[in-house]
C-alpha cells in the first residue's frame, strides 16, 4: 500500500516516481493500493492501469482558500482525523503487508491502531520533514542550517509564501511531529541523507525510477539554436541561474514550460530570448526532448530530480549543479555536465550544443543505474527484508 500526498494526473517528480514504482510492483505480480489526496473532482476509487487508487480529502482540504494552488492541497505537517479515519477503514478493507508512506500524509498513518501492526517504510522527497516550507531558494541548498530552531526566523522565512498563520501552525506541527519511528527510510534524494541523521532509523537509498523504454533517443528534426529549460520555475530549481546565463547567449533561444509556482514572476522578469511554452502532455515529452541539442537543468539543490533523469535518458547533454560528493552512491560518477557559476554554465552549453557523445554516455548511465525495472527490483527486495522483519541491510542496500 502506497500512501503519497500527489499522484497522478497531477504531474510532478514525486508523483512520477509513485505511479512507475507501483505500476512497476504490480507488473511483478503484486496487488497494489495507493491512498492520496484529491486533487480534482475524482472518484474516491478507481483502477488505473492495473493499480488501485483511493482519492480521499481530510479536514483541511475541505476548508476555502487554505491553499493558494489548488492543485496542491498537501496534508499537513500533523493528524487529520477524518483523513486518518479513511487510511484506517481502507487498511482494514485491503490487509496490506506493507505501507509505503511519502511525505506528510505519515502522520495520519502513525499511531492508528491498524497500521501499528504493519512493517512501514517512509520516503520524504523533500525538506517537509524539518522545513515547514519544505525547500527554500533563500539558501543555497534549499534550506538553513538550523531548521525549526527559531519560530522568528520559520515565520519570515515563510510568511510571504504560506501567509503567518499557516506558517506558524505548520512550524508547531512539525517541531511537534519531526520524530517518528519506522521501519525503513527510503530515501531517493540523496541530500536528504544528512539532514535525517537524528533519527536512529536504517536508511536506503533507492535510485529515481526512470521509465527507459518511454525516454529514449527519437530520430526527429533537432533545433540548432534552441536549449530547452527542463525545470519549473521556480525559484528552489534555480530559475534565476538559467536566466542570467540566457541573458549572456544572445545568440541561443532558450523555451521553457510555462509552470511552476512562480511562474507568474519568472514570466514578468524573463529575457527576451527565453520562450514560454503551454505544458506538454506526458506521452509526447520523449519526442519534444528530442527536438532539442542540449538541455539544462536544477542549479540549486546539487541533485536530481526525474526531469534531469529523464532527458539523460533521451541521450541528450545536460547541464545542471550535481553535487559531486553524490558520486559516492554509483559504482561510476555521473556523467552529466555539473556547474552553478553562471559564466561556466554558459561557456558548457557554447561548447557541448549536440554533444552526441555525452548524450550516449548519459543514456548508458541511466540504463545502468536508473531504469524502473532495476529501481523497482530493489525496492521489492527492501520490501520483502522489511516484512521479514531482517535488521541487517548494509550489504544489500547501503543503510547508512
Amino acid at each position: 500500500m502506497m500512501v503519497s500526498d500527489v499522484y497522478p494526473p497531477l504531474i510532478g517528480g514525486q508523483e512520477a516516481e509513485v505511479q512507475i514504482l507501483c505500476e512497476g510492483l504490480k507488473n511483478k505480480g503484486h496487488d497494489i493500493v495507493v491512498c492520496t489526496i484529491n486533487h480534482d473532482l475524482l472518484p474516491f476509487v478507481a483502477k488505473e492501469n492495473g493499480v488501485k487508487v483511493y482519492r480521499t480529502k481530510g479536514v483541511f482540504q475541505r476548508i476555502p482558500k487554505l491553499y493558494h494552488n489548488p492543485e496542491r492541497k498537501f496534508h499537513p505537517p500533523t493528524k487529520d482525523w477524518l483523513l486518518a479515519g479513511t487510511l484506517r477503514d481502507i487498511i482494514r478493507s485491503e490487509r496490506p503487508d506493507i505501507i509505503h508512506s511519502h511525505g506528510w500524509m505519515l502522520y495520519s498513518i502513525l499511531g492508528t491502531e491498524e497500521a501499528s501492526k504493519i512493517p512501514l517504510c517512509v520516503t520524504f522527497h523533500d525538506y517537509g520533514f524539518t522545513c515547514p516550507h519544505r525547500s527554500s531558494s533563500l539558501f543555497q541548498g534549499g534550506i538553513c542550517e538550523s531548521p525549526l530552531s527559531s519560530l522568528s526566523e520559520c515565520l519570515s522565512c515563510g510568511r510571504n509564501d504560506s501567509g503567518l498563520a499557516k506558517s506558524f501552525f505548520s512550524f508547531c506541527f512539525l517541531k511537534l511531529h519531526r520524530a517518528f519511528t519506522c521501519d525503513a527510510l527510503v530515501l531517493t534524494n540523496l541530500y536528504l541523507f544528512k539532514q535525517m541523521n537524528y533519527l536512529k532509523i536504517p536508511k536506503i537509498f533507492l535510485e529515481h525510477p526512470i521509465k527507459t523504454d518511454e525516454y529514449r533517443p527519437i530520430d526527429t528534426k533537432e533545433y540548432k539554436d534552441r536549449i530547452l529549460i527542463w525545470a519549473k520555475l521556480e525559484r528552489i530549481k534555480g530559475i534565476d541561474t538559467v536566466f542570467h546565463v540566457a541573458k549572456l547567449l544572445s545568440e541561443y533561444k532558450f523555451d521553457v514550460i510555462f509552470s511552476g509556482d512562480d511562474r507568474a514572476y519568472y514570466k514578468s522578469i524573463k529575457p527576451p530570448n527565453v520562450r514560454l511554452l503551454p505544458r506538454i502532455p506526458p506521452s509526447e515529452r520523449p519526442e519534444f526532448i528530442n527536438r532539442y541539442p542540449l538541455i539544462v537543468g536544477q542549479f540549486l539543490m546539487g541533485a536530481f530530480g526525474h526531469s534531469e533523469l529523464e532527458v539523460m535518458s533521451c541521450g541528450k547533454p545536460v547541464i545542471a549543479y550535481w553535487n559531486r560528493e553524490y558520486d559516492s552512491f554509483y559504482d561510476t560518477p555521473c556523467p552529466i555536465l555539473s556547474s552553478k557559476e553562471t559564466k561556466e554554465i554558459a561557456e558548457l552549453i557554447r561548447t557541448n550544443v549536440g554533444n552526441n557523445n555525452i548524450g550516449r554516455s548519459n543514456r548508458q548511465w541511466i540504463i545502468n543505474t536508473h531504469s524502473a525495472e532495476k529501481v523497482t527490483a530493489k525496492l521489492e527486495r527492501i520490501y520483502e527484508c522489511v516484512v521479514e522483519g531482517r535488521r541487517v541491510f548494509s550489504a544489500n542496500f547501503g543503510f547508512s
